[in-house]
Formats: C-alpha cells, sequence, structure tokens
C-alpha cells in the first residue's frame, strides 16, 4: 500500500512540476512615461539626464507627442542623457522602457536644458519633469 502512496505523490509533483513549467510567462518589461510641465506653449527640445542606482535598468524610450523624437545616450554605468524634440505638449512626452521590478521611485530626474521651437535656449525656471 505504501508503494501506491509514493507512486501517487511522486506522479502528483511531476504532473505540478510539468504543468508549471508549460505555463512561464517571461516578465513584461515595466515602463515609466515622463510628463512635461512648462510655463510656455512652444516648447521645441528638452534635455535631461535619469540616474538609476542600478545599471542597465533602462532598455529604450519612446516619444509620446506627434511629430516628436527621442535621443538616447549612455553616459555612464547609472546615468542616461536624453533629449526629446518637437513640437512638445504639456504632459505626456516620453516612454521609457524599464527593467521590471525596479520602481519607479528608483530614477532620478534632472532637467538639463530647455529650447523653443525656434531653437532659443530657454531658463529652467517653471519647467518640471515628472515621472509616473
Amino acid at each position: 500500500m505504501s508503494g501506491r502512496r509514493g507512486g501517487w505523490r511522486a506522479a502528483a509533483v511531476a504532473g505540478l512540476l510539468l504543468a508549471g513549467s508549460c505555463g512561464v510567462e517571461e516578465p513584461v518589461p515595466a515602463e515609466a512615461v515622463l510628463e512635461l510641465q512648462s510655463p510656455h506653449a512652444d516648447d521645441g527640445a528638452v534635455a535631461f539626464t535619469v540616474t538609476t542606482p542600478e545599471s542597465g535598468p533602462i532598455d529604450s524610450a519612446f516619444a509620446l507627442c506627434n511629430e516628436c523624437e527621442v535621443f538616447m545616450q549612455r553616459a555612464d554605468e547609472t546615468t542616461i542623457n536624453l533629449i526629446v524634440t518637437g513640437p512638445l505638449p504639456h504632459g505626456p512626452i516620453a516612454r521609457l522602457r524599464l527593467t521590471p521590478g525596479m520602481p519607479a521611485t528608483w530614477y532620478q530626474i534632472k532637467l538639463v536644458a530647455v529650447a523653443s521651437r525656434t531653437f532659443q535656449s530657454r531658463g529652467l525656471t517653471g519647467y518640471r519633469l515628472t515621472v509616473r
């Protein structure tokens, strides 16, 4: 009788292991949206850095506004420089693809420069970038 119980248990464990391995899903990369708050209605470019506590957690960046482009360059292991150009709206301007499991609060954003659509440099007073 104990042989039957042992065989049943082994079959149950094997079934659970096989069922679990069939349904394994790859983690979906997390994303963060960057929103711009501006005192002007004609912004044409914004440059900023994103600093992370660990190396490599930002995979890519995408523009969220029409006719906008994002340029990204890794400065070092934990810092990424980004520029978003185009007719920048108030609100969402870019989406960052992040390493799964990293909370958005780990990312430090520093606004570096802003320009109008006519390429005139602007002061940073009144500007704000937020992550959500």
